[in-house]
């Protein structure tokens, strides 16, 4: 889910403050749904906050990746973020 045209020009717009407050929002729902063993959702909050280049999202994401929760195992990719992160 990579940012549309759009999105990526509105979030350049937006202030520091103002992302840093999307980003908490964002990271809260990826923990909380991931508590709830809400994988796929989890999964989806990660990939955004990655889009996002938000580091505890992206090792999220890698770690949904690597064991296979919300989706298809995708070591090679989880390791590429991992370096990533």
């Amino acid at each position: 889910m990579v940012m549309t045209v759009e999105e990526r020009l509105l979030w350049e717009a937006i202030s520091e403050v103002e992302k840093n407050s999307v980003l908490a929002k964002l990271r809260k729902n990826c923990q909380q749904r991931y508590l709830a063993k809400d994988y796929v959702m989890a999964r989806v909050v990660g990939k955004m906050l990655n889009d996002r280049g938000d580091a505890w999202g992206t090792c999220q994401y890698a770690h949904m990746l690597r064991h296979g929760q919300g989706g298809a195992q995708d070591l090679v990719k989880a390791r590429d973020l991992d370096r990533q992160a």
